[in-house]
């Protein structure tokens, strides 16, 4: 296996195994509600714009607790956690371990310089104390990730090294990169040819 590089070629590794999830939970998410839909629920909101604002908290809610709910039915790969418990989840905190780090559910990053996102730093930062403590080589070093939720593929996860570097993975490059390594893995043994014995039917007709 090759070894990456770049911090772009690193999360396209590390995120790759839950691509297909990730697509199915967000697809799911915008058929349970529409900006079509929202105006049949609340009439009175005659704007399109206050429709889809509506609707873009709806779907994040659906997609948050969705990968909940597939992690507590045994969906997710290996090495993907739900680091949040169900009391933070019911005051909005929904934070995910990855192989290569934290990811969370947002549009755009948090601000360090602010006391938004102090959840996801704290556990940043714990992180980087372990790897440190590891002395795990720079290519398995952390990064945080946010979830930008899109319709029809257009799915983007933005991360952030700890040392500052920012690059945008979209989640049509991971189902890509998925459909790639199916594609390229060795194909598995072929089952075994089962011959019907005639010596054993002739025995048989012989002690008769």
């Amino acid at each position: 296996m090759p070894t990456t590089t770049t911090l772009q070629e690193r999360l396209t590794a590390q995120l790759t195994p839950i691509a297909e999830l990730m697509d199915e939970v967000i697809e799911t998410a915008y058929d349970e509600c529409s900006v079509k839909s929202v105006g049949e629920t609340w009439p009175r909101l005659r704007r399109d714009a206050h429709r889809a604002r509506i609707c873009g908290i709806v779907v994040w809610a659906h997609v948050a607790d969705g990968l909940v709910d597939a992690a507590a039915h045994g969906r997710f790969p290996d090495e993907f956690v739900v680091l949040t418990t169900d009391r933070q989840h019911n005051s909005g905190r929904y934070l995910f371990r990855f192989p290569g780090g934290v990811l969370t559910i947002r549009r755009t990053p948090h601000d360090d310089d602010k006391s938004e996102g102090q959840f996801m730093q704290e556990t940043f930062r714990e992180m980087i104390e372990e790897l440190d403590k590891a002395a795990l080589p720079n290519e398995t070093d952390a990064s945080r990730v946010w979830i930008r939720i899109a319709h029809t593929g257009a799915t983007t996860f933005v991360a952030q090294d700890r040392h500052g570097h920012q690059v945008k993975v979209p989640l049509a490059d991971l189902l890509q990169n998925a459909t790639a390594i199916v594609q390229s893995a060795p194909a598995g043994p072929l089952p075994a040819t089962r011959v019907r014995s005639r010596l054993t039917s002739d025995q048989n007709s012989d002690a008769k």
